[in-house]
């Protein structure tokens, strides 16, 4: 077997955090969720009414 190389344990170490991080979100994803998706539809309605 060779030895792993950088980017393979750079990959290895963007999914473990990745992993983590979506454990760490799944408690708080349907308030915060709920909220950030109400954020971004009402930003881009004030948004398009500016522009029109």
């Amino acid at each position: 077997m060779s030895k792993p190389s950088a980017q393979d344990t750079l990959a290895d170490l963007q999914r473990e955090t990745a992993r983590a991080l979506d454990q760490a979100a799944r408690p708080v994803w349907p308030i915060g969720g709920v909220m950030a998706l109400f954020g971004m539809i009402l930003g881009g309605a004030i948004s398009a009414l500016l522009l029109i």
